[in-house]
């Protein structure tokens, strides 16, 4: 395990492997490990203390005047839409498509119909103009973005983190 956290701790990894730590108990290892995360996630990521909001009438409002509401369960409508969105350079807006296509599925295969999925859709994409941006700019490069989550998390949090590690985020 230290091993893995050591790696964790490790911003610039020659490797595309990302890593996923969760600790239900905290002991004097595992608390110095944290710390050591929370300052390289403040550095080079993300922290979220207690939850991320969901998204306001406002924010909403502005997505779907940028974006347009349509929505479509596919990699390719996906891209257009993140890049058009985020500004992302293709291979990071394709990368980030992937991954949120792969929990779209989870999410159909799930039983949730196109409704949930676009109410997914629209809470993911606020949250990443709104508290992700500034990490998907380091998607797909040497420094390997740290995202620190500390509270009870809820299933669309779990996605949304899920979507961000499958993309390149510790």
């Amino acid at each position: 395990m230290l091993q893995s956290m050591s790696a964790l701790l490790d911003v610039k990894r020659d490797n595309r492997e990302t890593y996923i730590i969760a600790f239900d108990r905290i002991n004097e290892e595992a608390d110095s490990v944290l710390y050591q995360y929370y300052e390289m996630a403040i550095k080079h990521g993300v922290t979220i203390e207690n939850k991320l909001d969901n998204p306001t009438v406002e924010q909403n409002t502005y997505f779907n005047n940028v974006v347009a509401p349509e929505f479509q369960v596919s990699v390719s409508f996906l891209e257009t839409k993140l890049a058009k969105w985020l500004s992302l350079s293709h291979k990071q807006s394709s990368v980030l498509a992937q991954a949120m296509y792969s929990v779209f599925m989870d999410l159909r295969n799930a039983g949730k119909n196109d409704s949930s999925l676009r109410n997914t859709y629209i809470k993911f994409m606020c949250w990443l103009y709104y508290r992700f941006k500034s990490v998907l700019t380091k998607i797909n490069t040497i420094n390997t973005p740290k995202i620190m989550y500390e509270g009870n998390i809820t299933s669309y949090e779990l996605y949304m983190l899920h979507v961000l590690h499958r993309s390149g985020c510790d």
